[in-house]
């Protein structure tokens, strides 16, 4: 009011004044809920009409991987030996190694359980676990997109989350901190044209 007497201002996330709480959903809305996969209820149903925050985790390539995971801590056997090794719970973005006191801890098992629902399977080698987590975080990236844009004129925008690391890490940016583009990137950027077909 002080600034732009003119023009309605529409306090947002993760600001929620009293009667935004009392009356139900507000007009915008970090939509990360429940994490679990991109196309379950949570995500095809949002209340909002702007979605001012969103995303799903997606692993770095292996060549970004091995500049910070130590050799000794990759994968030997299965993918989930990750989720116990400090060296990999630094880079769940908690920075502690151990996963009870890292409130971070959940995203590597949640990342290994987007790539199982997509593929069934994570019985892989580091180089087509990365592959294959980046097809789920692309998919979903892709998905999320075409949801607010068909949903026009109820739905009127999406803020996707993020967009490049600040470190090295297991994350939902579309580019790591070594500047390599993971495959959501070419997904988003094709998904933003002004005019596709869903």
């Amino acid at each position: 009011r002080n600034y732009d007497a003119t023009r309605p201002y529409l306090p947002s996330s993760p600001y929620l004044d009293d009667e935004v709480y009392r009356n139900g959903m507000p007009a915008e809305d970090h939509l990360w809920g429940p994490r679990d996969f991109f196309k379950g209820d949570f995500y095809l149903h949002p209340e909002c009409h702007f979605a001012s925050e969103i995303g799903y985790h997606g692993c770095p390539s292996p060549d970004s991987i091995k500049k910070f995971i130590p050799e000794e801590s990759l994968p030997k056997k299965h993918i989930n030996e990750i989720c116990e090794n400090p060296d990999w719970l630094i880079h769940a973005a908690g920075m502690v190694p151990v996963k009870e006191n890292n409130p971070y801890a959940y995203r590597l098992p949640l990342m290994i359980s987007h790539v199982e629902r997509i593929f069934g399977t994570t019985d892989v080698s580091l180089y087509d676990f990365a592959k294959m987590s980046q097809i789920s975080q692309a998919e979903a990236k892709k998905y999320f997109i075409e949801r607010m844009r068909v949903g026009r004129p109820q739905r009127s925008g999406i803020i996707w989350w993020n967009l490049l690391d600040g470190w090295p890490q297991m994350s939902d940016a579309v580019v790591d901190y070594y500047f390599e583009k993971k495959l959501a990137y070419y997904y988003i950027k094709r998904s933003q044209r002004p005019f596709i077909i869903s």
